[in-house]
Order: structure tokens, then sequence, then C-alpha cells
């Protein structure tokens, strides 16, 4: 049902010059960001009491990183981690438009309250070690303040 000339032929140009960057520099890219990324997650696991790498430690992309965090709703994470100039996204992109929680974060065995607390980073081209350490210093204390406030997370604190 498309008439001539309705293609959107810059997005096409644009996909294919983005596809030749990938083909081209995706294996020396991957061996800058697995350090980062790996960065990220040691620090995270080791500052976040209760957070869970989802997904397996090795043979995970590169460019990924995403952790559940107990007693804390992701989406007030994401506001003050905003507030700081850090992009971070929730819970799955399956279920992004439901606000259910993932049936992939349910699958590997979260439950609900880890699944609220779903966190998604994603490292790219121009992602920087001290960035990292950036998220490294405010993410904990997001997290802290955040179940300060909390009235589930002070009742967990206290079994």
């Amino acid at each position: 049902g498309y008439r001539s000339g309705t293609e959107n032929l810059p997005g096409i140009v644009g996909m294919g010059v983005a596809a030749d960057l990938v083909r081209r520099e995706w294996r020396e890219e991957s061996k800058r960001l697995l350090p980062l990324a790996e960065q990220l997650l040691d620090g995270l696991l080791r500052q976040l009491p209760e957070v869970r790498l989802t997904g397996p430690r090795v043979g995970r992309l590169p460019s990924h990183a995403s952790v559940c965090v107990r007693s804390i709703k992701a989406e007030s994470v994401l506001l003050d981690l905003d507030l700081h100039g850090i992009a971070v996204s929730t819970g799955s992109a399956c279920v992004s438009l439901t606000q259910e929680p993932s049936h992939v974060l349910r699958a590997i065995g979260c439950d609900p309250e880890e699944a609220e607390g779903s966190l998604c980073f994603t490292l790219g081209r121009w992602t920087t070690g001290a960035e990292i350490e950036t998220v490294l210093e405010i993410l904990p204390k997001v997290v802290q303040r955040l179940r300060a406030l909390s009235p589930k997370a002070q009742r967990a604190v206290q079994r």
C-alpha cells in the first residue's frame, strides 16, 4: 500500500551506516566496554545490600548491566538519578508499557518485590570509567535514602 517516495530513505541510509560501524568496530568496542560493565557490576554488588544480578556473570553483552534492588521502586531511583544526569531504565523492555513485573525477570526467579527494583544500565561508545564511578558514588546513596523512606523496607530490616 505504499506509493513510491514514501520510504524513509535517510533512515534507511542511516541504518546502513550504523550497521557498517558495528561490523567494523564491535570487537574493539566490546573489549573496551566489558571492563566498564564489570566495574559497574562489581561496585553495585559490593555496595548495595540485597541486590541481585540478572542473568549470568559471564557471557553477557559487554554493553549491558542489569540488577534488581530489593525494597525500592525503580521509578523513584530513575527520578533521582536523572537529577544527577544519569540515564538508566527499569524493568524489561518487553513490558515497558504495562507496568507489570517482567515475565523475563519472573522466569529467572525474581519475586515481585525484586522485579519492582529492576535497573538496567546500557553502556555505549562514549561511556567512561569516570561515569561508572559517578554511578557507584550516587546510586548507593539514592537507594539508602529511598529505603529509609519506605515502610516496607523498614519492616524487612526489623525482621
